[in-house]
């Protein structure tokens, strides 16, 4: 089982984190991610390896966890388990207070749908759509009109500054922009769960503090919860909580990372 995991003292901390060396801690709100005693194994060549070992984590309203970790250690497996897209071998995930292996898969796709942005390492673009087109795209497949799905994705794609790609291909544009769009994807409309594996990888350090800054206000603003994965501490000193996957076990080292 993990570290017991607190995070309900309050610190004050500037809101530029580079100016501090402290962790954002904020009182929890309502719990809208919940992982219950998740364990799961990977192929490792022909051999079967054990990576997560009955991890437990909360993600609350309003509050941006990041997870750190070793090349390996299982982060994306995590990640993927959290966002209702692979099966632990034991344990639940709990979005909303939905058991996501308890609904069908039609209700487990348009939960997805409706409430998860996930960002993968790889972007899944779609290419035969334009960049506006693949960012408005779930929202379509949730009904909304045409014209109101468009707006809502040129404005995602305006705060990720990008919004002059907008008619483009993905395989027009390099890896950043892609990057870029595939977040833009994960925050339009009303999601209130990113999840997010590496969202700054491909990003210069301009770029990423910028994401970051509309991820912080995405969570101070409009409440929403936020797990991402990454090997940047630049990355951490936005966070409210740092926990840290070795060994397949969650820990939080919220005390001993700075920005």
């Amino acid at each position: 089982m993990t570290e017991t995991i607190d995070p309900t003292e309050e610190t004050q901390v500037s809101e530029d984190p580079t100016e501090s060396s402290a962790v954002r801690t904020t009182v929890p709100g309502r719990t809208v991610l919940r992982l219950v005693d998740v364990a799961a194994s990977v192929l490792d060549g022909r051999t079967c390896r054990s990576i997560l070992h009955g991890i437990d984590l909360e993600v609350h309203e309003g509050e941006l966890v990041v997870l750190m970790g070793p090349s390996g250690s299982g982060k994306t497996t995590l990640l993927r388990i959290a966002a209702g897209l692979d099966r632990p071998e034991r344990g639940m995930p709990v979005i909303d207070g939905e058991h996501l292996w308890l609904l069908s898969p039609v209700e487990l796709a348009d939960l997805r749908r409706g409430s998860v942005g996930y960002v993968e390492q790889r972007w899944n673009l779609l290419d035969s759509l334009t960049v506006v087109e693949n960012v408005s795209l779930p929202l379509e497949l949730d009904g909304v009109a045409r014209r109101d799905s468009m707006r809502q994705a040129m404005a995602a794609l305006e705060d990720v500054g990008i919004a002059e790609l907008a008619r483009q291909f993905p395989s027009e544009l390099s890896g950043g922009e892609q990057q870029r769009a595939a977040i833009a994807r994960s925050l339009v409309g009303s999601r209130h769960l990113l999840v997010a594996d590496e969202p700054t990888g491909a990003l210069d350090a301009l770029t990423a503090e910028s994401v970051m800054r509309l991820i912080r206000r995405r969570c101070d603003e409009r409440g929403i919860a936020a797990l991402l994965a990454t090997h940047d501490p630049a990355v951490a000193g936005w966070a409210d909580r740092v926990v840290y996957l070795r060994d397949g076990i969650l820990a939080d080292r919220s005390a001993q990372v700075a920005p």
